[in-house]
């Protein structure tokens, strides 16, 4: 996960991967509006963000015309790997060691109500 945040900050989408992104973004639009709390959610962010009344109608063109360009710069403006948090949930004997090896960063070991736990 940490290698694909990386990469897509120095390596721009390829031509499949834009299209893949945007053919799933437009497929999965649809599923959105199936039920009435779909429906009430989608509208309720027309109105929550100030979104215009024809947004979804006038998605599908905006997914579509998404360039490796902009995906690029949003990329370098927006992702920032080093400031990842990640979650780990298990035996801590069984997973803190390999944890370890990543050397992704300090390690914080917390308790089921998320306090700190001091080694």
């Amino acid at each position: 996960m940490i290698s694909e945040l990386q990469r897509i900050r120095t390596d721009p989408p390829s031509t499949s991967e834009l299209k893949l992104a945007q053919e799933n973004a437009l497929r999965s639009l649809p599923a959105q509006f199936e039920t009435a709390g779909g429906i009430a959610q989608m509208m309720s962010d027309i109105f929550i963000y100030g979104l215009p009344l024809d947004y979804y109608q006038k998605l599908p063109a905006q997914f579509a015309a998404v360039t490796s360009d902009q995906v690029a710069k949003a990329a370098q403006d927006d992702v920032h790997p080093e400031n990842v948090i990640i979650v780990a949930v298990g035996d801590r004997a069984k997973i803190e060691s390999s944890l370890q090896k990543l050397n992704l960063g300090a390690i914080e070991v917390r308790d089921a109500g998320g306090d700190l736990v001091k080694k």
